[in-house]
């Protein structure tokens, strides 16, 4: 958690705008014992039930990871994606790595990534955005998943 709480404090700093409002963190006995962020109610999975996904929700998703310069998030899938109101913003930052980061102990959603990638790169992330667009659009023929 520790990690995942730099991250968070780095991107305090300088919020972007689709990366999830994050509030801090509890300390109990020198240990984190929970994150604190917006509460965001809506995933990308429960608005492509009914139909697809506006264009615009699909561009801020990838505008979304791209604020992410400085790390890699490594795990960019429908369930790490939520709405505030029309602006997708990412979640769980506990997979987050610089470029070049082992990826050896980090978790990430099952068939949401390519195996034989092993350290935080920028064509993770790119790569996942490209799954994501297709899924969104609805263009499964191409997944890798």
């Amino acid at each position: 958690m520790l990690e995942e709480v730099q991250v968070c404090e780095r991107l305090r700093r300088n919020p972007p705008r689709n990366i999830a409002a994050y509030h801090g963190c509890e300390v109990k006995d020198g240990s984190i014992t929970g994150i604190y962020f917006t509460k965001y109610t809506e995933t990308p999975m429960q608005r492509v039930n009914p139909g697809k996904l506006a264009l615009d929700g699909r561009c801020g998703i990838a505008d979304s990871a791209s604020a992410l310069t400085w790390h890699r998030h490594n795990d960019i899938n429908p369930s790490n994606i939520m709405f505030d109101g029309n602006i997708p913003v990412i979640i769980d930052f506990d997979s987050c790595g610089q470029e070049g980061h082992s990826l050896d102990t980090v978790k990430r959603k099952y068939e949401w990534y390519d195996e034989n990638v092993k350290e935080a790169m920028p064509s993770t992330d790119i790569g996942a955005l490209e799954e994501m667009r297709m899924w969104l659009l609805g263009d499964t023929s191409k997944l890798k998943l």
